[in-house]
């Protein structure tokens, strides 16, 4: 059984591209049973943790709040907890604010500009968004700062080197007609797909054209994040408690305890 609440496709207005994520978790094809799976393994992993029946959830990353919906309708169910989510897209922060959601704050955050956050977080989210970021080295650390200590930092991001980002590149191009047509305005795809084939660094593609963020997958190199994850978030800084893949590697999860 789902442990999603039944998804129905977003009823909000404005620019298709705002709701993706939401819009993604609702789809019927293979793209959204993905979606669904890492949702589902997200939760899963939650409920694992041993958390206390009062606290305080951030979301770096908000969208239009279908996530922080989903869960405080299952990880925090029964729980009296505040929400302080963020998004840096002030129609997506609209969007949130329509929800309604109970004890929640919405608020404007830039991941790339990060003002100084304070450490009153129990547990701090970020999903599907540093991979968006232009700065996510900045994004990690405002992360971090969130966090109290004691408290749990999960970061979930996609796989996009090798093989995995092979089919994904192909079976975007299939299911969304003109995804990348921004993207190779600057660049070959032809040797986007050969950096894919040959499992080379695919962040050179971020570094051309200079921007503030972006809005597809594209160019995002984990090995790349993986080294200015591994030298922030250090042994003396957090616990790993867990770090899982989805089916195929094409999703990554981690989630840390803070201590220091």
């Amino acid at each position: 059984m789902d442990m999603i609440p039944a998804i129905k496709p977003s009823t909000f207005t404005g620019d298709p591209s705002d709701t993706v994520h939401e819009k993604t978790y609702a789809r019927k094809d293979i793209s959204g049973v993905i979606h669904r799976n890492r949702l589902n393994g997200l939760i899963a992993a939650l409920k694992t943790l041993d958390l206390p029946a009062e606290g305080n959830f951030a979301d770096f990353g908000c969208s239009n709040g279908f996530l922080a919906k989903t869960m405080q309708e299952t990880v925090f169910a029964g729980k009296k907890w505040t929400y302080w989510i963020c998004d840096y897209n002030q129609n997506l922060l609209r969007q949130a604010r329509e929800r309604n959601l109970p004890d929640t704050e919405v608020v404007y955050f830039d991941l790339d500009h990060p003002e100084p956050v304070e450490a009153v977080s129990d547990v701090v989210l970020s999903v599907s968004t540093l991979e968006h970021s232009a700065g996510y080295a900045q994004g990690l650390t405002a992360i971090y700062e969130r966090c109290k200590v004691g408290g749990h930092i999960v970061i979930g991001l996609p796989y996009e080197n090798g093989l995995p980002g092979m089919v994904k590149f192909l079976g975007r191009g299939i299911l969304r007609k003109g995804a990348y047509d921004d993207f190779f305005r600057y660049h070959s795809p032809w040797e986007y797909f050969w950096r894919l084939a040959t499992n080379q660094n695919l962040n050179v593609f971020r570094t051309r054209v200079p921007r503030d963020g972006y809005a597809h997958h594209l160019g995002w190199d984990m090995p790349t994040y993986l080294k200015e994850m591994n030298r922030q978030y250090t042994p003396d800084k957090c616990n790993l408690l867990l770090h899982s893949r989805t089916p195929g590697g094409c999703n990554w999860l981690w989630i840390y305890q803070k201590t220091a």
